[in-house]
């Protein structure tokens, strides 16, 4: 895929993310439910369309300045489900259970 077909994808996603937990709380609330893990904290959620600008450092040494005290909701949220992580590159620390689970 080429650069605008990503920058597409990930403004879909962004727009998509935006709207669910106002339209389809139900749903988000129960993604949240049955999401597994913990967040690494990579930041690669949070590169994903812009670099957000509480995101300090590069490389391995990224940190979140505000992720213990106050994130924005859209940032608890993430991912709200396999759609999210496919729009990351490379693993997350969360996961959803297949229907194979």
């Amino acid at each position: 895929m080429g650069k605008l077909g990503l920058q597409a994808r990930a403004i879909k996603g962004k727009i998509r993310r935006f709207l669910l937990p106002k339209i389809h709380p139900k749903y988000v609330k129960k993604q949240l439910s049955i999401r597994q893990g913990k967040c690494l904290q990579c930041g690669k959620c949070c590169i994903m369309l812009y670099r957000c600008p509480f995101l300090k450092g590069s490389g391995d040494n990224i940190r979140c300045l505000i992720y213990n005290s106050f994130r924005p909701h859209q940032c608890k949220l993430f991912p709200i489900d396999e759609r999210d992580l496919n729009e990351i590159d490379g693993p997350c620390g969360y996961s959803f259970p297949t229907k194979e689970s």
